[in-house]
């Protein structure tokens, strides 16, 4: 719904080094909603992957080197998103 901020999962999993993910859910809405009320971080992405057999979309915010580079961003974000505490993960295992 959002192809300007969707990235497909292949391409997702093939990006080196980590990032934050910030909000996931079984319906796309809520990927949309936060994207939505995030207008000022452009940088958010998405993508849908799967858990428990079902749809999974999962909301992320940039791409770093290594997870203290992901960690060190996080002061950064406005109160409401550092209040999700984001999780730092690998591309590579989304």
């Amino acid at each position: 719904a959002r192809a300007d901020r969707f990235v497909p999962l292949a391409e997702v999993r093939r990006m080196p080094g980590f990032t934050a993910q910030l909000v996931a859910g079984h319906e796309e809405r809520t990927a949309l909603r936060f994207l939505d009320q995030h207008e000022s971080l452009p940088e958010l992405r998405y993508t849908r992957t799967e858990r428990a057999g079902r749809d999974w979309f999962v909301v992320y915010l940039g791409q770093f080197g290594d997870r203290e580079q992901a960690r060190a961003s996080l002061p950064a974000l406005p109160d409401t998103v550092r209040k999700l505490q984001p999780w730092i993960r690998p591309f590579s295992e989304f």
